[in-house]
């Protein structure tokens, strides 16, 4: 049986971290125990944010209007509220964009 405990559910950011696995018989009739131990890297993911407003004139746009689009399976993501997009020039139409934390 693995303990229930691999990885703890301890948040790991960008970069490398070890993962160590434990066996811990549940029973004498087994063997003894033993462990293996992982590097995993965990890499920064570019996220695709989409949206729309009404055209104001300006190059701002609040961040709580956009969506992150590429979310992986049930991921949970969100962009924090107070945030605000820079968009790449203030006429109407289709602009790429880029956000600032607040």
């Amino acid at each position: 049986m693995f303990s229930a405990a691999i990885g703890g559910g301890t948040a790991v950011g960008v970069g490398t971290a070890t993962v160590t696995a434990t066996f811990i018989p549940e029973s004498s009739s087994y063997e003894s125990g033993g462990s293996v131990s992982i590097e995993v890297t965990v890499v920064p993911r570019v996220v695709v944010l989409s949206g729309s407003r009404d055209y104001d004139g300006t190059s701002t746009v609040a961040a709580i209007l956009l969506s992150i689009t590429n979310k992986v399976g049930s991921d949970s993501v969100n962009l924090v509220s107070g945030g605000v997009a820079i968009l790449s020039e203030k006429g109407a139409g289709t602009r790429s964009i880029s956000v600032s934390e607040p």
